[in-house]
This record gives C-alpha cells, structure tokens and sequence, in this order.
C-alpha cells in the first residue's frame, strides 16, 4: 500500500501543480499522525521537490502542562530526520479554537516572512476533516462559499505571496493512519483531541460517525460536495469578473480597486448585486458575511449612512456621486530591516482576566496596532485633501476614549490643525450605558466660523452625536463634519458619518483609548472583551 499511496500524493502534488516554484517548503507539524505522516511523505518520499528547503513548524499553544514535552518531542524527530524545526510559543494558553488558528497562522506568516517569499506552508489536513469543516459550516448557515470547505492551496495573508497548500486533502485518515503503521511513523496523542468541550471535536467523534451510520458514504460525500462547490465556485467567479470589468467606469489597470456605477448596482436583482459587492471586495483581499453583504449593499444603493466603510480585511467602500468605489487595504510600511512586518494578533498583555475587569478576559484581537496605524493614515490624507490649509481646521474630539485617535488623526492631517475636547458620557465612569447622554465640558476653542470635525472613537446607537451635533450646530461653525474610527451601525444618527475607520463587529471592544470601567486604554489594538467561564 505504502508505495502506492506515496506515488498517488507526489501524483497529486504534481498534477496541481502545489509546490511548484516553492524554495522553502514549511510543513506544520503538531506531532499528530496527521502531521507526523505528511512530514515522513516528505522527508522519506519524495513529495517536497529536492530542490526546495524543508523545515518544519511546531506551535506550543500552552494548553497543557505536556505541550512543552511535546514540542520537545517533534523538534527531536526533525533532528534525528535531518529536517531545521522552528518552534513557536503563544505568550498564553490558547482559549478558544478560532484563537488559536488564528495564532498558528499569524505565526506560519511570521515565519514564512523570514525564510523568503517563495515559502509554501503545508499542513495536513484530510478529507475528513474536509467532511467536519463542510457539516459544521452548513450548521452555522453558511452559504455556497461556506461549502466549498478548505481549498487546496490558498493565500496565507491578503496581499501576500506565501501559500497554504493541503496535499493530503484528497485521502482519508485511515489511509494515513494505515501508512504511518506501515512505516512506523512516531507520533502523540493529544487529549485534547478527544475533549468534546470542542466543537470540532463533537462533530469528529459523535455527529459524524452517527450520520455514517444513517448514511453509509456521507463523509466522503461530504468531501466531494466541497470539491464540486469549489469547481462552480470558480465558474461563478469569472461571470462575476466580467460583470464587474463591464461596470467598471474607470478602466481596469488605471487605478487600484473598482470604481462600480451605483445606477447599475441599483438596477440589478439584488441577488446579483451582492454577488458582485462580495467579489469585488474578496479581489482586493477583503471578506464580506452575509450580514456585511446586505450592509454593503444597501450602503451601495442608498443615501445616508455614512460616505464610506471598511469591511473585514481593511478593503473600503466609498461613495462618490454616481460612482461606489472599492479600494484595497492600506498596508504597513516595512520594518527597518526591510522584512515585512507581520501583526502579532497574539501578543496580547492580558494573561486571563484584565486587572480589575470583574471577571472579564480579552477574547480575541479585532483591530491590530499596524492595522490602526494604517487606517489612521488614511484618514488623515482623505481629511487634508477636503480641506484648504487656510481652513482653520479644527478636531473637537470627545472625552475619553477618543484621546489616543485624536492625537495620532491630527499628525496624520498634512494640514494645519488644532485640537480641542468637550466631555460627553452615557456610561460615565461605569460598565453600563445609561441611555442618557450628558455633555460635561464644553469646548475651550470658539467654535463659530471655524471647519470643525467631531470624532468619535466608536458610534454604536448614534445617540451622543444626536445630543452634540446641534449643541454644536447653534454655535454656527462653518462647518460641521464627523469622523468616528469605528461604527457598530446599530442605528443611522441624523448626522452623516463622513469619514469612518471600521465597521466594527458588535462586540464590546477595548483598547486603544477604549475601556471597560477604566481598564484597557493602554493597548495599542482593539480587542474583543468576553465573560472569563
């Protein structure tokens, strides 16, 4: 069996042309059989191209007292292998499964950076696991991009040119388990794997089996639905391509994004028209769900609201006249050195529960440093471009959580500025919105005659701006605009929102300036906060 099912993987590797042009192949190794199989295909079997390095990547997420033993453990095989072993360390226990792929993959992109970008990062998943992803995701709702399960080869950052490639997508995990028998594959049990506190593995060991049994197949069944998804998939997305290329009212290759008519959005089904939105902003390497999708769509279509939004992935959408235009993310400048400086959505302060947070611990980091730092910019050019330098611009920013945006947004404005804050509380220096908004200081600087920009760090109901807009108003500035860096859009305020960050997820969020009774505002990103059980 062993040569058999070696020559099918190096067959497939090849027909799909996986790993071609790869110099540094980076396999994740967790010391499962899973991973320890797909290490020994390459290693011992000739499915890396022998003109490529191979190292291999182990992370120790901490969520035993054994993970250390374990990560000890697989850079001893590498050694004894002859394979260079990476090893990475979160800087706390991991909590959830979403935190710690997200951690493996940030650290996967860290890495990569590193090595050079010709690195292909592989990891072994299987058909099954194609079949658990699938079940799960139809579970939750998703939609047909939500079936085509986990692709075969995939960007590992937006942007980016590091691959994540899946060789063993095609084969069971029996197949592996009866080829690591065969070969004496060394690998370790994590019990973990068997806690059914994890979703994933409630669907492995108890819904899975239970619908084979009803349905003898459905597992593979399963796989190659995703298969066939990803195939239409594809297809859909070429119409897709040409429809917007037809929209389009600036020329392909003038200009960085899409630039779509609204009239033509607003004419057609509305089933297209949200397909078209989704595409457009997943080619600038952004991602719209089903809710920011409708969102997208009515924000396309209609007035008010705001003139622009940004959507998971730092992609934004503005309104300009007859035209919707989509543009891509902002990216960090390099580090020093000239490597490619890769947000660390671990690097999280917060071991557990935050100092005097009532039992609250940091869920997961929404918005990084670089991430901020980025859209601040951004901000600042658009505002200085709306504006003469004899403006007498003013920033009347609101107390406290905006302080931090309001002192990076005034450097990023290459006009001249000045900056003033007026104090207005629903929450006070409590946890809990009292649903009355009271204005404690009034701005020191004279507002009359003056261009004025209100900001915001976060507009949830609009109810702030609604009491300080004509507070303002009668003041008789010259004119009033607002800028909020970020807008859970929960509710439309009468004012529009001219300039925003992030649409933000309706989460409570902490962190650069943002706080939870005081606690958080020292954090450099945005994070979410959630009950610590």
């Amino acid at each position: 069996m062993s040569r058999d099912f070696a020559r099918r993987v190096r067959l497939r590797v090849r027909a799909d042309s996986l790993l071609d042009g790869a110099e540094v192949v980076l396999a994740a190794v967790s010391g499962g059989l899973d991973s320890m199989a797909l290490l020994h295909l390459l290693v011992r079997r000739g499915v890396a191209p022998p003109e490529a390095m191979l190292a291999a990547v182990h992370v120790d997420h901490r969520m035993r007292p054994e993970s250390a033993a374990d990560a000890e453990w697989v850079a001893g095989v590498c050694a004894d292998w002859g394979v260079a072993c990476h090893l990475r360390r979160a800087s706390r226990p991991v909590a959830t499964e979403a935190e710690g792929r997200r951690l493996r993959y940030d650290l996967f992109a860290e890495l990569a950076c590193d090595l050079g970008e010709n690195t292909v990062v592989l990891t072994a998943h299987t058909a099954d696991d194609q079949a658990e992803t699938v079940l799960f995701r139809a579970a939750r709702g998703s939609g047909p991009r939500g079936v085509v399960g986990i692709r075969p080869r995939r960007r590992l950052a937006p942007g980016g040119s590091t691959a994540v490639v899946r060789p063993l997508l095609p084969f069971t995990r029996g197949e592996l388990a009866e080829y690591a028998a065969e070969h004496c594959v060394p690998y370790r049990e994590d019990p973990t794997n068997r806690d059914l506190r994890w979703t994933r593995n409630t669907i492995r060991h108890r819904i899975l089996p239970e619908l084979e049994r009803a349905v003898p197949g459905a597992a593979a069944s399963l796989a190659h639905m995703a298969e066939t998804s990803r195939a239409e998939s594809a297809a859909l997305g070429l119409l897709l391509d040409g429809r917007i290329a037809a929209m389009t009212a600036v020329p392909p290759g003038t200009a960085k994004g899409f630039s779509l008519k609204r009239a033509e959005l607003a004419a057609a089904p509305t089933e297209l028209a949200a397909a078209l939105l989704r595409r457009a902003v997943a080619r600038l390497g952004g991602e719209a769900g089903r809710r920011a999708t409708g969102d997208l769509l009515h924000f396309a279509r209609e007035a008010g609201g705001g003139r622009e939004v940004t959507v998971r992935g730092g992609v934004t959408v503005a309104r300009e006249g007859p035209l919707v235009h989509i543009r891509p993310p902002v990216r960090s400048p390099p580090a020093s050195d000239g490597k490619v400086a890769v947000a660390d959505r671990s690097a999280d302060p917060s071991a557990g529960c935050g100092p005097g947070a009532d039992g609250r611990q940091l869920a997961r980091v929404v918005y990084t440093a670089s991430e901020i730092a980025a859209r601040v910019q951004e901000l600042g050019r658009r505002i200085g471009e709306a504006y003469a330098p004899d403006d007498r611009l003013l920033l009347l920013a609101t107390l406290k959580g905006s302080f931090i945006f309001a002192a990076d947004l005034a450097r990023a404005i290459p006009i001249p500025v000045q900056v003033d804050f007026m104090r207005a509380a629903s929450y006070g220096e409590g946890r809990t919105s009292s649903g009355e908004v009271t204005l404690r200081d009034h701005p020191g600087e004279p507002v009359a005659g003056r261009h004025v920009i209100l900001l915001e760090d976060i507009v949830e109901t609009g109810r702030t701006l609604d009491h300080l807009v004509p507070t303002l108003e009668r003041e008789r500035p010259a004119s009033l605009e607002v800028c909020a860096l970020l807008h859970k859009r929960l509710a439309n305020p009468a004012k529009e929102i001219r300039w925003v960050g992030f649409d933000a997820p309706r989460e409570f969020l902490v962190g650069y300036g943002l706080d939870y009774g005081e606690d958080y505002r020292h954090f450099p990103y945005i994070c979410s906060l959630a009950v610590c059980g």
